[in-house]
């Protein structure tokens, strides 16, 4: 769990669920397959003002992530991402 933007997880992982609660701003959150903010975006949204958790579960074999996953945070109160 972050609660601005940073590393989530190093080392090859799955993604299995993703949780966030954003605050009274419209924000976004931007995933990348590395531990930089740079580099292969694996997931992204975009949403309008919210205050309620959101829990997103991904579907199969997850989003694979070979280097780690860093994820830019905008106007989010917290993430929680479900890996293995």
């Amino acid at each position: 769990s972050i609660t601005s933007s940073g590393v989530v997880f190093t080392g090859r992982q799955r993604i299995r669920q993703i949780c966030f609660v954003g605050n009274t701003t419209a924000g976004s959150i931007t995933i990348y397959d590395n531990n930089i903010n740079s580099g292969r975006v694996v997931w992204s949204i975009a949403f309008h003002t919210s205050n309620v958790p959101v829990s997103i579960d991904i579907p199969g074999e997850g989003i694979l992530c070979l280097n780690g996953a860093y994820a830019a945070l905008s106007n989010v109160v917290g993430l929680s991402v479900c890996y293995g």
